[in-house]
């Protein structure tokens, strides 16, 4: 895939993900139908289709999808729980590829960063709110984190291979997670955690010790 494609692509995600509620199917798929309208008549457009087989707003909701698979057994058990999933659901081809992407996801990562499987954390970071800019290296950053995923994305639709340790297998695949992460990272609850110490104070991670049984699972519990 050209530079270009991939540079158009991702603006047009980033430009409508920052007024979009990317927290659900409708956030994700909102995103990806703005982008599709802005890429409408573009080689962009053209190609990206070629490559998806449909649209970014209905790519938009498959890394999610992907959840439903088990961690254990590698079966899809999603079925009838979510409506934005129907369209892969019923081709047993596409459940083939969201078993393959999380047989290849789950326990790849290096560190043990989160209590959830890998791919789950592909879809976030845990930067501390004192901080204004995401610098690796922090606390609540590391090498699977949403940051790190978006950047593998775009090597793999960039004919490069894909950078430990993500596995990822194709460019379709790769603009699957791309339209879904690139919404992911304009949610605040996907990006920034708070931390505290064994007294329940909100402290500064960087600058000193936190309590790490007080952490949670984040925004998605609230």
């Amino acid at each position: 895939m050209k530079p270009l494609l991939v540079g158009l692509v991702s603006a047009a995600l980033i430009f409508v993900s920052t007024s979009a509620a990317a927290f659900g199917a409708v956030g994700h798929m909102a995103v990806g139908a703005v982008a599709d309208k802005l890429l409408a008549g573009t080689n962009a457009s053209k190609q990206a289709r070629s490559i998806l087989g449909t649209n970014l707003k209905t790519a938009s909701v498959w890394a999610d999808c992907a959840k439903g698979v088990s961690s254990s057994s590698f079966k899809y058990q999603g079925a009838g729980k979510y409506p934005e999933c129907e369209l892969y659901e019923k081709d047993p081809a596409s459940i083939k590829q969201m078993e393959s992407y999380v047989r290849r996801n789950v326990g790849n990562c290096p560190s043990a960063f989160s209590a959830e499987v890998c791919h789950k954390q592909y879809h976030y970071t845990d930067v501390a709110t004192q901080r204004t800019s995401y610098v690796k290296g922090q606390v609540g950053t590391s090498g699977q984190d949403i940051v790190a995923a978006i950047s593998a994305a775009i090597a793999v639709l960039q004919d490069k291979p894909s950078p430990e340790p993500f596995r990822i297998a194709s460019k379709k695949e790769a603009l699957r997670l791309l339209s879904h992460f690139v919404g992911d990272i304009h949610q605040p609850l996907h990006v920034v955690s708070v931390y505290l110490d064994a007294s329940g104070n909100v402290i500064d991670p960087d600058q000193g010790a936190f309590n790490p049984q007080t952490e949670t699972t984040g925004g998605n519990d609230l």
